[in-house]
């Protein structure tokens, strides 16, 4: 049988097992890494990011927050379910005048109209069962 330093791979390419673990590589000391690639101004103005709009993130995170607040204790989805659909309303409008995406505002104002129906719908069907009033 042919010993470990005459075998190879089907391409050709010679396999040496290791003797032992693989050396670290450690940057040479004084070594500079390389300089980062330098901005080209022909290539245009650099991208932006989209504008910020508070309302609409409000009008998500008090979406979220009554639809929560609707199985934990509905007092307090009335309130986030108001300010929801108010502030998505607004959110929508100045994304609109900015050019900006209106997802999250129209997100925010369906969870919150969503959590104000179901409350409804829930208070309708317990009062129909009998189960809120005594007997």
């Amino acid at each position: 049988m042919a010993d470990a330093e005459d075998r190879s791979w089907n391409d050709g390419r010679d396999y040496r097992p290791q003797s032992g673990p693989p050396e670290p590589i450690v940057p040479v000391p004084g070594s500079v890494p390389p300089p980062p690639v330098p901005w080209n101004p022909a290539a245009g103005p650099l991208p932006s990011a989209p504008p910020n709009n508070s309302q609409s993130v409000g009008a998500l995170t008090t979406g979220i927050l009554s639809m929560v607040f609707l199985v934990f204790c509905a007092l307090l989805a009335v309130p986030l379910g108001i300010a929801a659909i108010i502030l998505g309303v607004k959110g929508r409008r100045q994304a609109q005048s900015q050019g900006a995406g209106t997802g999250m505002a129209t997100t925010g104002m369906l969870l919150g109209g969503l959590s104000l129906v179901l409350l409804v719908v829930g208070t309708v069907v317990l009062f129909a069962l009998g189960i809120g009033a005594e007997s």
